[in-house]
């Protein structure tokens, strides 16, 4: 079998990723030498040991792909439950503070990050993912698995430290809570501690968002949420918010 051939036997079939055994049992031999030869000519990208996406002919000159074709078999591959979230998430949704390079993925345990081809994928451990509220979302190979804009938000917040601070998940929120219905800021509000959830009802406060502000409200007072802090990283020094019972212990910093 020639190489364009053994690429499209499988985009015949809709499936634009394979493993290093599906590549032998279809050519009934050893795959190496097909495979070197097509990563050589650009029409095969290989994030993972074992696992190849194939490269569309339109994208063959610069050898790269977009990780939304592949993530979603790539995880398949490793057996791990994942969702695309926090910035790549909101970049979905309409905010503009990601860069394309990067995906930011949340899996069930520490995963150290993929770069290739100037392509990185960032993990973040997230315990209680099955709990996570997410949707799939069509890509061009197929769909990939993605958090709500609501569980996005909440993500945000819970990560912040690792993604630039509570001043810029200020920022991105402002443009993603467009997305927002007061229905899914609940439904994912009671998969997050209520530490976190007090913390996005001040920052949903700040914007001015306030039917979602209401219903976090709302949801805190049924919970009997205790004193936190606006930053766990610094000293619980500040003026207390009595709304949110929250120590502002750090003043979030806007565009304005």
């Amino acid at each position: 079998m020639k190489p364009l051939e053994f690429i499209k036997s499988f985009n015949n079939r809709g499936i634009w990723s394979f493993t290093f055994k599906e590549a032998e049992t279809l050519l009934n031999k050893d795959p190496t030498n097909i495979i070197r030869f097509l990563l050589k000519k650009k029409r095969l990208f290989n994030p993972g040991r074992g696992f190849y996406a194939i490269i569309p002919e339109e994208l063959s000159e610069t050898g790269r792909l977009p990780m939304e074709r592949y993530i979603d078999s790539l995880m398949k591959f490793y057996q791990l439950p994942y969702y695309v979230g926090l910035l790549s998430a909101a970049a979905h949704y309409g905010s503009s503070h990601q860069s394309p390079q990067v995906l930011q993925v949340i899996i069930g345990k520490p995963r150290r990050p993929i770069i290739k081809n100037m392509s990185k994928i960032v993990f973040f451990e997230k315990k209680s993912i099955e709990h996570s509220i997410i949707i799939q979302k069509n890509t061009p190979t197929g769909y990939m698995k993605i958090s709500t804009p609501e569980s996005t938000f909440f993500d945000l917040i819970k990560y912040n430290g690792r993604i630039g601070g509570l001043d810029r998940v200020y920022i991105v929120v402002s443009e993603l809570m467009e997305q927002f219905t007061v229905s899914g800021l609940k439904k994912a509000a009671r998969t997050f501690p209520i530490a976190i959830v007090q913390r996005g009802g001040y920052i949903l406060e700040k914007l001015n968002y306030n039917k979602g502000k209401n219903a976090l409200l709302n949801l805190i007072d049924i919970q009997g949420a205790i004193t936190s802090s606006l930053n766990p990283s610094y000293l619980n020094e500040g003026v207390m918010n009595k709304n949110w019972r929250l120590i502002i212990n750090s003043e979030i910093e806007t565009e304005d």
